[in-house]
């Protein structure tokens, strides 16, 4: 399970790279540092998308090594193939949702001129400084969501690291204390 949430991780901090470098190149090489608010809004929903899949794959990481360590008897039933797919996909799915519901409503905004953000990677509040109309139910549901794909998944790994760290330290031997603070 754990190689194959490593491999999610893996593919996607290669597209993160995708997310930015590409404009950043353009950006270097024809000195126009200007996005377009659509271009913005797809680049911000990508870096979205895969910031959040970041948070919900490390706090499941977490969650597998606590299992290896403070449970490794149920290890292998808690944590099967299954299960561990689940994750993966409940982590993509739930975060295509969420930026899509963000994006959805970045785009029923009116921007002010001009709809060009001066710089190469766009980034939330940029988005809402270009808004002419009202942007409170946007900034709103953005802190909810926020808070809920990163304190969520920050409190989950906090609370797996500490069983984990409890565990070690109870274990009687060093040796065994070795071996498991080194999985």
């Amino acid at each position: 399970p754990m190689y194959f949430l490593l491999g999610n991780l893996s593919c996607l901090e290669i597209c993160y790279t995708s997310t930015i470098l590409p404009r950043m190149l353009a950006s270097f090489l024809t000195g126009d540092r200007t996005v377009s608010v659509t271009g913005c809004m797809v680049q911000f929903y990508w870096f979205g998308v895969l910031l959040t899949v970041e948070c919900y794959l490390l706090a499941s990481m977490s969650y597998d090594r606590y299992l290896a360590i403070c449970k490794p008897l149920h290890y292998a039933t808690l944590m099967n193939v299954r299960f561990c797919m689940q994750l993966a996909a409940g982590s993509w799915l739930s975060s295509f949702i969420i930026l899509a519901m963000i994006i959805y409503l970045v785009s029923q905004l009116a921007f002010c001129s001009p709809n060009e953000i001066d710089h190469f990677f766009c980034d939330f509040t940029p988005i809402i400084k270009l808004a002419c109309s009202d942007t409170n139910l946007i900034l709103v549901l953005d802190l909810l969501l926020a808070s809920l794909c990163t304190l969520f998944p920050f409190l989950l790994t906090l609370l797996s690291y500490v069983y984990i760290i409890v565990t070690i330290l109870r274990i009687p031997s060093t040796g065994g204390r070795q071996k498991a603070f080194s999985t």
